[in-house]
């Protein structure tokens, strides 16, 4: 897809973690903007900072592409990706539009790109 950038981090042949930075655009589901979607490390490699790693490599990338904010939409449940992003500078921005999955509320969350 042209509007999605896939991020892996990698040791040798092992697939530690992975992200994507997604552009949407007018008429999507989601507001137009970037977003950083599939944030996951495998369960051995958390802890490790890969998770922030791949997160700082998908805002730059956004910055990079003139992105003045980054969006990440995360399950309300989801404490340890709450804590890297709120680290990391995001802000809450409003419940999902279709908050619910599966009975789990999603949230979206938003970090300025800005100098």
């Amino acid at each position: 897809d042209q509007d999605t950038i896939n991020f892996v981090a990698k040791k040798s042949q092992n697939v530690l973690g992975f992200a994507q930075l997604v552009r949407h655009s007018e008429g999507d589901t989601l507001d137009v903007g970037y977003y950083l979607f599939s944030l996951n490390v495998r369960l051995l490699y958390r802890g490790l900072g890969i998770g922030r790693d791949l997160t700082r490599e998908v805002m730059a990338r956004a910055k990079d592409e003139g992105a003045q904010e980054l969006f990440a939409v995360v399950y309300e449940d989801n404490r340890t990706a709450l804590g890297l992003f709120h680290k990391l500078g995001f802000q809450m921005k409003s419940p999902e539009k279709k908050a619910f999955l599966q009975g789990r509320k999603k949230l979206i969350l938003a970090r300025t790109l800005a100098d």
